[in-house]
């Protein structure tokens, strides 16, 4: 898959949080731009994170952020 751009990802977590029970996936946007077409892609990279990190925390629940240069938070079901 590419980015916005067309270029390949390679995907690499910007941060992870393990709590007892969870783990959070954390990927921060520079930018404010919540676009459709801009934050799909980040959207199905997070959802990719969430299937590898289930194979390594089988019993914990996996959350997905992404955080954008505004601030705004935006967990990905």
């Amino acid at each position: 898959p590419g980015d916005v751009t067309g270029r390949k990802c390679r995907g690499r977590i910007d941060r992870t949080v393990e709590f007892g029970d969870s783990v959070w996936i954390l990927d921060y946007k520079s930018t404010g731009n919540r676009s459709s077409e801009f934050a799909e892609v980040y959207r199905q990279q997070l959802r990719r994170y969430r299937l590898a990190l289930t194979q390594i925390y089988p019993a914990k629940v996996i959350h997905c952020a992404l955080i954008f240069g505004d601030g705004t938070l935006e967990e990905i079901p």
